[in-house]
């Protein structure tokens, strides 16, 4: 009795290791513009995805220079995840759009997509974070600029 209680206490103890959160390293690369803010959101669940109701994390961060920005998104726990970003340039809190609904503000999704008419899906900017994956990388990018890839 005594060593099935010393192995479910060492099982749990691996479990809680396992599930304690730890930052993700974000890296928001191609920020042509100083002024504004970059928006954040981070989904775990295809349903949700570009939800803002229902991001497991939210941030806004001004931007005071262009280039890259760095950020460490605290407490997330290893699992599945995707990213959505975009440079609020005038910050008015939203993604700007022309009549068409095409972004006039530079925008980026984990994984890099190549979207151009519509917005990815969850499953093209799903990534695992684990230990062997503890950063991503983003690109920002202008709508106009896509074909030019």
């Amino acid at each position: 009795m005594l060593r099935l209680a010393v192995i479910f206490s060492f099982l749990f103890v691996i479990g809680q290791t396992y599930a304690q959160s730890t930052p993700l390293h974000l890296s928001v690369q191609n920020i042509t513009l100083s002024g504004g803010s970059v928006l954040i959101s981070v989904y775990d669940r295809e349903e949700y995805f570009m939800d803002e109701a229902h991001q497991v994390y939210g941030v806004v961060i001004p931007v005071q220079e262009k280039g890259t920005l760095q950020i460490d998104i605290p407490d997330l726990v290893f699992g599945r995840y995707a990213i959505a970003v975009f440079h609020d340039e005038n910050n008015n809190g939203s993604l700007d759009k022309n009549f068409l609904g095409i972004p006039k503000e530079p925008y980026a999704f984990s994984n890099n997509p190549r979207v151009k008419w519509s917005p990815p899906g969850f499953s093209e900017t799903v990534f695992d974070f684990s230990p062997a994956q503890p950063a991503v990388q983003v690109k920002l990018q202008y709508w106009k600029n896509m074909n030019k890839q």
